[in-house]
């Protein structure tokens, strides 16, 4: 359980900070505008929410720890090609770009979906919550790191090499050397050993009726939850640089704020559950990333901008882990793999449709649309879980 957290934390401060800080930007650099910027996070979540169904399968067939060795040796060489893409021949390098992206998330598909069942199966009831709340602020917590470094690292380049921050190279190198720090992640994995599960939680076996209806409700809810929240990921760092000309270690100092704000809300995750229980607590917390995507939408400055985007992080670490325990807990252990794949599809595929979508709306709309779009997504989603859930019945009557 501690290597596997120590894995998300290396991911954390290459992917949640390095790249989610510099990726876009080195993509406006080789010329590209928000439509292929769009297209290449729609390309790599389509393939995400692809590989989730077929990973949860792999799982139980193969077992988690396996899935979890291979998804990250993939994704490690998929993130070292993608800062190679402008030392191939210009023609080339958007197929490049893409194919490197599908690599890297095909692999870390493989890898979150697995490692969701492999800690359920390593954690009993009582400290279940805790493990899951360390696990979201494991991520931030190295992104919060990986952010501040990813925001000076081209200017560090750029003057050691006497570039301007015009130019792709030095965000190449920076993305490269954030993608080296993800070959660790393979030996660490390599020392796990594969959980068998508690005994009161059952053999991984027992599978039981499949749980169809609460599989394609949750689904339409992980869609809609992550199409409201996509424009962030995707978007925040365009729209500072393109549209309010905002420095880049600016926008990696609101990235790594929003990153190590998520820390602690991941942490009191157990303490508000216990307080209010799961249902209460998702509705709540999705009702305020509602309110916190409102200024970043209306507000064109980048204070507002940064408020948004730190408060839907903020919220996402208590929801997120949140979701994921429900979901877990609500089937039997031979459907787990399954169920996290099912969720984790609905996150590419929520972000793939608001990604595509949104890239070709900012051009011709704008980016204030796109971001009360999503919006108008999260309230939707939040109101369909309220809905269905109101009544402690079926698999909530327990909670």
């Amino acid at each position: 359980m501690r290597l596997v957290l120590g894995v998300w934390a290396l991911t954390g401060l290459a992917g949640s900070g390095v790249f989610a800080v510099l990726f876009n930007l080195y993509l406006l650099r080789l010329g590209h505008g928000p439509e292929f910027i769009g297209l290449i996070s729609a390309v790599g979540s389509v393939a995400h929410a692809l590989c989730c169904p077929v990973a949860g399968a792999l799982g139980v067939r193969w077992g988690s720890r396996r899935l979890m060795l291979a998804g990250m040796s993939l994704g490690a060489m998929g993130s070292i090609l993608i800062p190679l893409a402008d030392f191939v021949p210009v023609a080339w390098e958007p197929a490049w770009v893409l194919v490197a992206m599908m690599f890297s998330r095909l692999g870390y598909a493989l890898s979150m979906v697995n490692s969701t069942p492999f800690l359920t199966a390593a954690t009993g009831p009582a400290e279940r919550t805790y493990v899951f709340s360390i696990q979201s602020a494991v991520m931030p917590l190295t992104g919060f790191a990986g952010s501040l470094v990813g925001g000076l690292l081209p200017g560090i380049f750029a003057g050691a090499a006497g570039l301007s921050l015009q130019d792709p190279a030095p965000y190449r190198y920076a993305l490269l050397l954030a993608a080296l720090l993800l070959i660790p992640t393979v030996p660490m994995l390599l020392a796990t050993r594969q959980a068998e599960g508690r005994r009161e939680e059952g053999r991984a076996t027992e599978r039981g009726p499949a749980p169809f209806v609460l599989m394609s409700l949750l689904t339409l809810v992980m869609i809609l939850r992550w199409a409201g929240r996509g424009p962030t990921v995707t978007f925040f760092n365009v729209y500072l640089d393109a549209e309010l000309k905002t420095s880049t270690a600016m926008i990696g100092m609101l990235t790594a704020i929003g990153n190590l704000v998520a820390v602690p809300s991941a942490l009191v995750m157990p303490l508000v559950v216990a307080r209010w229980g799961l249902f209460r607590t998702l509705v709540c917390g999705s009702a305020g990333m509602v309110v916190c995507l409102l200024p970043l939408a209306l507000v064109p400055h980048w204070a507002a901008a940064g408020f948004g985007f730190i408060g839907t992080l903020a919220l996402f670490g208590i929801t997120s882990p949140t979701i994921t325990v429900l979901s877990q807990e609500m089937v039997t252990p031979g459907w787990r793999p399954a169920m996290s794949g099912v969720m984790n599809m609905s996150v590419g595929l929520g972000t793939a449709a608001m990604a595509l979508g949104g890239g070709y709306a900012i051009a011709s709309l704008g980016y204030r649309t796109v971001f009360l779009a999503s919006a108008g997504f999260m309230a939707t989603g939040t109101l369909l879980f309220w809905a269905y859930f109101r009544v402690p019945r079926g698999e909530l009557a327990k909670k």
